[in-house]
């Protein structure tokens, strides 16, 4: 008999994170479950330290790719998963003992419902800076239309979701209820599932935010690495854009935007330092309403609004790369420094 419900772990280059998520998904996994980690890329730390140790278990099997799109690599997960719901789970997450039974839950109470989801909350333990960059995804000035997948709102029951209200860290798929044939789009370098979770929105099926599906997500440790991940994010936004136009909304046009116009007002200084000024007070608001900024004390407060302006910026450029990237494919003859002439 085939499981009931499957685990997908996309992996490469983390085992400390690895083991420490699959440990967590030990212990949450129903009996009859199974978990399917996928190894995208040579990694001979993962294969040699942890491969075993899952190996051991029966339920976890280990795929190893040549290395491909992440959203590429999760289609060949979704092809060798024997359950009837999939979880898409990052390799940095840990899973409460109770994840799994509530997936089941989630489902069992809506019928209509093929997706399910919760918030990815900042773990405890996490060092300072981890937490800060927590926190400001939970701003609603640094990031209004997605805070809610960081925890921002208060947990609780089912409510209905969209694309902005769940993450590929922790989404579960009934495969009986989504569009047979439906996979992530594999040339997407992120909002994969923003793209996904529309077209089977658009067929009909329901999803759902749940906020006992959270997990404990890892944060990028340094300012940098956040700063490219927040950088993808943009990018992969403007992607979504092209491939979804009903996914739409200006308010994720803002950031880049204001990118575009920073060298233009730069000229003018008295005008630059109005809007800086704007741009600091609507970040210090959004933090100062953030329950987990306000969590971490008046000093990180503070330093969200610098924080927020570099997320901004990051994402801002990330949109911006994006929406270039995407022209030069639908206009091949739009190359960078050359002009050309796309109709003669």
């Amino acid at each position: 008999m085939p499981p009931k419900i499957t685990a997908c772990i996309l992996t490469h280059g983390r085992p400390r994170e690895l083991a420490l998520c699959c440990r967590s998904i030990a212990r949450s996994l129903p009996p009859d479950g199974e978990v399917l980690v996928i190894v995208n890329g040579a990694s001979p730390v993962i294969a040699r330290n942890d491969g075993q140790r899952i190996v051991n278990d029966p339920r976890f099997r280990i795929h190893a790719l040549a290395g491909e799109p992440r959203a590429a690599a999760r289609n060949h997960a979704w092809a060798l998963a024997r359950g009837e719901i999939v979880v898409f789970l990052d390799d940095d997450v840990v899973v409460p003992r109770h994840f799994f039974s509530e997936v089941l839950a989630a489902f069992a109470s809506d019928p209509r419902a093929g997706i399910a989801g919760g918030p990815n909350l900042t773990p405890p333990p996490s060092r300072w800076p981890s937490r800060l960059f927590g926190a400001v995804m939970t701003s609603a000035f640094a990031a209004p239309m997605v805070r809610r997948r960081y925890g921002a709102c208060p947990g609780g029951g089912p409510t209905p979701a969209g694309e902005r209200d769940l993450a590929l860290c922790n989404l579960a798929v009934h495969r009986d209820r989504v569009p047979t044939g439906l996979r992530f789009e594999g040339r997407l370098r992120g909002s994969e599932e923003n793209v996904y979770i529309h077209a089977c929105a658009r067929r009909g099926v329901g999803a759902v935010f749940d906020g006992r599906l959270s997990v404990h997500h890892w944060r990028r440790p340094r300012l940098l690495a956040f700063l490219r991940q927040i950088h993808g994010y943009g990018f992969g936004r403007a992607q979504q854009f092209v491939l979804a136009p009903g996914t739409f909304h200006p308010a994720f046009c803002l950031p880049s935007l204001a990118v575009a116009l920073f060298p233009v007002l730069a000229i003018e200084p008295n005008s630059l330092a109005a809007m800086c000024l704007v741009h600091a007070a609507l970040s210090l608001a959004g933090a100062a309403a953030s329950r987990q900024a306000r969590r971490l004390g008046p000093l990180s407060v503070l330093l969200l609004v610098p924080l927020t302006a570099l997320v901004h910026a990051a994402y801002g450029i990330g949109f911006l790369r994006g929406a270039w990237h995407e022209a030069a494919r639908i206009l091949p003859r739009v190359r960078i420094g050359y002009e050309t002439c796309a109709t003669r």
